[in-house]
């Protein structure tokens, strides 16, 4: 009878030992990362909730002594104080801001996805060069595009409008949508695509059919990157409005 020792591919306890302790490490390394990803978040919640006195506090506090929901009804306009002007802007801002995010999400989702579906599937002339004529776009810093915009904008009368914001954002966010949904749209089977030719009446359909089975898995990688770069970038906004008509950032009362 042979020993455990003797049996071929066992490894004996050290290598389960090496498991746990893997396991370990990378739990713990889960554990940096999201509370890395969460912290901002989560801090920006104690600040919200607390005073500026023990913001300002040393040592500080990480959890707030005092909780107050002063701040939420100064925003809501519920209490009168010095800034309540400039503090009623704040509330439109983040409308606006969640419109001009919804409006770059939904053209880069659909112009992306039919962009991407060509790339993945026809061939046409100067498809490798423009396929990398996108990719050159993420290569330069779109700080050096401003001035362009910003001539073309005042052409064409879109300082100040949420239409420049969503035509400004979506030029940097659509080329990396079109690799996303191209290189999703590779790892789908093209005789899915021909089955459906056979007994769809259009040629429409077919795009139709398998985007409502497969597109979910792509628009779910591709989605958070428009929106995400729409919903926190300021400096577009800044860049394309004019001085005069930038409000000011309202200063925190100290209570």
């Amino acid at each position: 009878m042979a020993t455990p020792a003797a049996r071929p591919g066992y490894r004996g306890g050290s290598y389960k030992a090496r498991s746990a302790q893997s396991r370990a490490l990378l739990y713990a390394l889960i554990f940096v990362v999201t509370l890395w990803l969460i912290g901002p978040f989560i801090w920006l919640l104690v600040t919200s909730i607390s005073y500026q006195r023990n913001l300002l506090a040393r040592p500080l506090p990480f959890v707030p002594p005092e909780v107050t929901l002063e701040n939420y009804r100064m925003i809501l306009g519920l209490v009168r104080f010095h800034a309540e002007g400039q503090a009623a802007k704040i509330l439109p801002s983040m409308l606006n801001t969640l419109i001009v995010a919804s409006a770059v999400t939904l053209v880069n989702l659909v112009v992306g996805t039919t962009a991407g579906y060509a790339y993945a599937r026809f061939r046409f002339p100067l498809k490798t060069f423009s396929l990398f004529a996108l990719l050159f776009t993420r290569m330069l810093p779109t700080i050096v595009l401003i001035p362009a915009f910003f001539v073309m904008f005042r052409a064409l009368g879109l300082q100040n409008t949420l239409t420049g914001l969503v035509v400004a954002y979506c030029s940097f966010t659509l080329p990396f949508t079109v690799w996303i949904m191209k290189a999703y749209f590779e790892t789908v089977p093209a005789d899915l695509d021909k089955s459906a030719l056979w007994t769809a009446a259009t040629a429409c359909r077919p795009i139709g059919a398998w985007c409502c089975r497969c597109r979910d898995r792509g628009w779910w990688r591709a989605g958070p990157s428009p929106s995400c770069s729409a919903g926190t970038s300021s400096w577009w906004p800044r860049s394309s409005t004019p001085s005069r008509a930038r409000p000011r950032c309202p200063r925190s009362s100290r209570p």
